[in-house]
């Protein structure tokens, strides 16, 4: 699928007025027409339940940083109304907060400053090459391997021959 911007209708969830105009001028400028507006997570939660999103972007900050744990919400919760929406978190590029977002199911990263290029990089991924989700024990979310080694030549870390039985604390 190409990405066509002026088809996707994208779920804004942030609760300063400021960013908030900035965010929906940066999604207009990168070709995003249709916006839905949520100011807290609770109307983003409604927002999603109610009609057709395509994907959130959120501010990490919303709520006093409760936004990695409205993605851990949204990907496990047992009434959640849409667990493989992608969601693209908008925070700071420090390591702690970029972990934090891969390990709750956050599907793109966009580091503050960011700009037009950045998003559209961020929503091509979206819909041009969109991963595919994962259920486990301990994570739920997008796939979190991001590059096909069509030409590896070595043995695949999981699934060795050579580590059948193995425990996960012994060295393989």
């Amino acid at each position: 699928m190409t990405l066509d911007p002026s088809q996707l209708r994208a779920l804004l969830v942030d609760d300063n007025g400021e960013r908030r105009r900035l965010m929906r001028e940066l999604l207009a400028s990168a070709g995003i027409r249709d916006i839905v507006i949520a100011g807290n997570i609770q109307e983003a939660v409604g927002s999603l339940g109610r009609q057709r999103i395509d994907f959130v972007l959120i501010d990490q900050e919303v709520g006093k940083r409760a936004a990695i744990a409205f993605v851990r919400e949204l990907r496990s919760g047992w009434d959640s109304p849409a667990p493989e929406m992608p969601v693209i978190l908008v925070a700071s590029a420090d390591r702690e907060t970029i972990l934090a977002a891969r390990d709750s199911g956050v599907t793109e990263f966009l580091a503050r400053p960011t700009s037009v290029a950045a998003l559209r990089t961020r929503l091509e991924e979206i819909v041009e090459r969109p991963r595919p989700f994962v259920r486990g024990q301990k994570y739920v979310g997008p796939c979190r391997r991001r590059r096909k080694l069509e030409q590896w030549a070595g043995v695949e870390r999981r699934g060795r021959p050579d580590r059948a039985g193995a425990k996960p604390s012994e060295p393989g």
